[in-house]
């Protein structure tokens, strides 16, 4: 039914796209956005999870809605049989999962108890040992098979009023914001404000898929299930969603009226621009005590803001007597090597004008290693004064360790000349 208020479905693709932020909205009519296994089926306007035949599973596994909260409406039609004429009535059953774990091609539990650790509505049509027929709620039950008094089963109603049914059934299950379970069945209560353990509250719920799964076995019935909608409350009308794109991206819109939705998508394209180019010097060795400039060499017209850190190393000027202001914008900064040894990165952000999620910005860095300033050499004479025409011989030596070499070849470490003003050592 239509109701005039609408309300958006986002996907990811204009056909057999995820959910990506919405309202779970299925009538089969056409198609479905869910994913199929098994002998699962589209037939007649409604997802067939199995036929009345023995030994089927089907499963429908649809997304989630992308939002977290405690409360939720589950609505949907289900129609078990015509079943079997062998004495069985109908077998095994179905179940309805809503939760982070569940798993469509799991054999374990059977289809009929549900699937995961969260969220579970199993409708057992037969009773198969200890597991009673009837209705299941369950939140985390972690085993196959269950009774009505297994950890983890909440609630139990042995109805099967929900078999062989001439007309499908119409289940309403309610989740309200103190994680209290309410389900009825053709407005008939079978579950009333049934809590859910406290860690349901702390779970995020907007990856929660949902999921039927039935089987059928030596008896059977046919598994239908038709207009199904999740929808997280209070009801969002999504008519914008917020997400964090890095890439280009087309989103398809959906618009829906209660049951009824848009039969094409609507397109929405983001197209994301890569960051201009940034860059500033490149790396270097600096020499003990000096003052050496870092500038923006790449991107200083593409961005408007440039910030440099560690701002104890720099300076807004080559004397180093006006400190640099961490977060002032600069395009060239001076480096105080005051400090021998490898320095810490030193990094230079940028940013445009752009505003919250529309800025865009940049970075890099740059190395650099701080040496030592030589020892003064030892000049040393034999005699202090010389004759007219006499000759004196003069030795320099190093005053101490020096940086290593850079040679790569033999004799590139010798000194072939000294000068002491106007003498050298040919004079």
């Amino acid at each position: 039914t239509c109701t005039g208020n609408e309300t958006f479905n986002w996907y990811t693709a204009a056909t057999n796209g995820a959910l990506y932020q919405g309202v779970i909205n299925e009538n089969f009519n056409t198609s479905t956005t869910g994913t199929l296994y098994g002998n699962a089926a589209l037939t007649g306007a409604r997802c067939v999870l199995t036929e009345n035949i023995a030994s089927q599973d089907g499963a429908l596994l649809l997304g989630s809605t992308g939002v977290n909260s405690n409360a939720y409406n589950i609505n949907f039609d289900f129609q078990v049989g015509p079943s079997d004429a062998l004495g069985y009535n109908g077998a095994d059953g179905f179940s309805y999962s809503f939760g982070d774990d569940v798993s469509a091609t799991a054999t374990t539990p059977a289809a009929e108890n549900g699937s995961g650790t969260k969220l579970k509505l199993g409708f057992v049509s037969y009773t198969n040992g200890g597991s009673t027929a009837g209705i299941y709620l369950m939140y985390n039950c972690l085993v196959d098979e269950q009774t009505p008094g297994t950890p983890g089963v909440l609630a139990f109603s042995p109805t099967l009023t929900w078999k062989n049914t001439s007309s499908p059934v119409a289940l309403t299950m309610t989740i309200d914001a103190l994680g209290q379970v309410s389900v009825n069945l053709n407005g008939v209560p079978i579950f009333s404000n049934v809590p859910l353990p406290p860690n349901y509250l702390l779970e995020n719920k907007s990856t929660w898929l949902t999921l039927f799964k039935a089987r059928t076995g030596a008896g059977f019935s046919r598994h239908a299930v038709d207009n199904v909608q999740v929808q997280a409350q209070p009801a969002q009308p999504f008519t914008s969603v917020q997400q964090a794109v890095s890439n280009s991206v087309t989103y398809y819109v959906q618009t829906l009226d209660g049951l009824c939705g848009s039969t094409s998508l609507t397109p929405i394209s983001i197209t994301v621009n890569p960051a201009p180019a940034f860059g500033i010097t490149s790396a270097f060795t600096a020499c003990q005590n000096g003052s050496y400039p870092l500038t923006v060499t790449t991107g200083a017209s593409s961005y408007t803001n440039f910030s440099w850190t560690p701002a104890a190393l720099l300076f807004n000027d080559a004397a180093l007597t006006s400190p640099y202001v961490a977060g002032t914008n600069a395009t060239t900064v001076y480096f105080s090597a005051a400090t021998v040894g490898a320095q810490p990165s030193i990094s230079c952000s940028a940013t445009d004008g752009g505003i919250g999620s529309l800025q865009c910005g940049a970075s890099a860095s740059v190395n650099i290693n701080v040496q030592a300033n030589p020892i003064a050499p030892i000049i040393a004479a034999p005699a202090s004064a010389v004759c007219s025409g006499g000759t004196s011989a003069i030795t320099v030596q190093a005053g101490g360790a020096y940086c290593a070499s850079g040679a790569n070849y033999t004799f590139d470490e010798e000194i072939f000349n000294v000068t002491l003003g106007t003498l050298n050592n040919s004079s």
